[in-house]
């Protein structure tokens, strides 16, 4: 097909981002049992693919001992916030959460992660929760440019925990184009 120009492709990028500043949410140390913390981020997707991209939550653990990540509880809210993305609001002062908050997971409802222990979160994207799904039996919606959602990670320690113990939790955002 010969013309000006010869037929070209290119493609697009998958980027998202949180608003922490490369900071950790929690940093408790000499807790006891009962202790209870939320703190919020906001999520952006600025990826440039037409379509969108799916976005999944997973986690990885370390230095535990006594078996704490089996007694200390993470659950998540998505939402929406009154202040920007740049605008970090850790308090959640700012947060209202979307209207279905009981969900079993993201995979489930698209709303809510409920409590999990912090051992049993999944540790690969496969395995991850999806934050694209909207609703039981609703197909999931692709993250477009620009998406941000708010969420809210709350931690609870349980009664049963070991004094002196200790555990790491990194989470991972992660999208993958269509």
């Amino acid at each position: 097909n010969p013309g000006v120009g010869a037929n070209s492709f290119s493609t697009g990028t998958v980027t998202i981002a949180d608003n922490d500043s490369g900071s950790a949410m929690f940093n408790v140390s000499n807790a006891d049992t009962g202790y209870t913390q939320s703190e919020c981020i906001a999520v952006q997707y600025t990826g440039t693919i037409t379509a969108g991209s799916y976005v999944y939550l997973y986690a990885a653990t370390s230095g535990e001992t006594n078996s704490l990540g089996q007694h200390i509880t993470m659950a998540v809210q998505d939402g929406t916030d009154t202040n920007a993305y740049g605008s970090p609001d850790l308090s959640c002062t700012n947060f209202t959460p979307n209207a279905d908050t009981t969900a079993a997971s993201h995979a489930v409802t698209g709303n809510a992660i409920t409590a999990t222990a912090l051992d049993s979160w999944p540790t690969t994207d496969a395995a991850g929760y999806s934050l694209s799904n909207t609703g039981s039996g609703v197909p999931a919606q692709l993250w477009s440019n620009p998406t941000t959602v708010w969420y809210k990670f709350s931690v609870d320690i349980l009664g049963t925990a070991t004094a002196g113990s200790a555990v790491s939790i990194q989470f991972t955002w992660e999208a993958d184009g269509q």
